[in-house]
């Protein structure tokens, strides 16, 4: 019987598609899915955010359970998994507009244009500069990662 390994990823639906592609290309098979309609953190694409190509971790009412399993005898195997925790690093994370949420609106008014001026303008250039290079790096990762899987 061959040994394998597997793991389960949480994802909105409209990305369960793109996710199953992302795992295949680290030799990842479905195994199962499983339909979700409960509160949840999921990946899925941010509201606040106009770009295509990011995914988060975010709640959802709706997601889908995705179990994927790898055979341990797979060729190349250490160095594909390197190249997936490259690929799947962490991820910038974008400050609030408000910090401390809605219910300190009332403080934060006065200073918000400060904030937004001196720090909020900063922390989001920085984060989406990471963005960036996240997106080089997952683009570089995939193509690497190809040629141990031929």
């Amino acid at each position: 019987m061959e040994r394998t390994e597997s793991t389960v990823v949480q994802v909105a639906p409209d990305y369960e598609n793109a996710k199953i592609e992302e795992m295949q290309m680290f030799g990842w098979s479905l195994q199962s899915r499983q339909e979700i309609h409960e509160e949840g953190d999921a990946y899925g694409r941010p509201s606040f955010l106009f770009d295509d190509e990011y995914i988060v971790k975010t709640k959802v009412y709706h997601y889908v359970k995705l179990h994927f399993v790898r055979s341990l005898g797979l060729p190349n195997l250490h160095e594909i998994r390197q190249l997936e925790s490259k690929y799947f690093g962490p991820e910038p994370s974008f400050p609030r507009l408000v910090p401390g949420g809605g219910c300190l609106l009332l403080f934060w008014y006065p200073l918000w244009p400060l904030y937004y001026l001196l720090s909020y303008r900063k922390k989001k250039a920085a984060a989406h500069a990471r963005l960036r290079d996240l997106f080089q790096t997952r683009r570089e990762v995939s193509e690497e990662v190809r040629q141990y899987l031929k």
